[in-house]
């Protein structure tokens, strides 16, 4: 999804662009682009997506 977001030591998103960002994310959803966590698990044992290393 596009939903962007700050990491630690940038400016904080204004409510404006947090609201922004959920609405484009629901946006995405509803056009059916994501993908589920039973698409993930399938991929992980098919072997076609790699675990990360832990």
């Amino acid at each position: 999804m596009g939903i962007n977001y700050k990491t630690k030591g940038q400016i904080a998103q204004t409510l404006e662009e947090y609201n922004s960002d959920l609405e484009n994310g629901d946006s995405e959803i509803k056009q059916g682009k994501y993908t589920s966590a039973e698409q993930l698990k399938n991929e992980i044992k098919n072997g076609s997506v790699m675990e990360p290393e832990r």
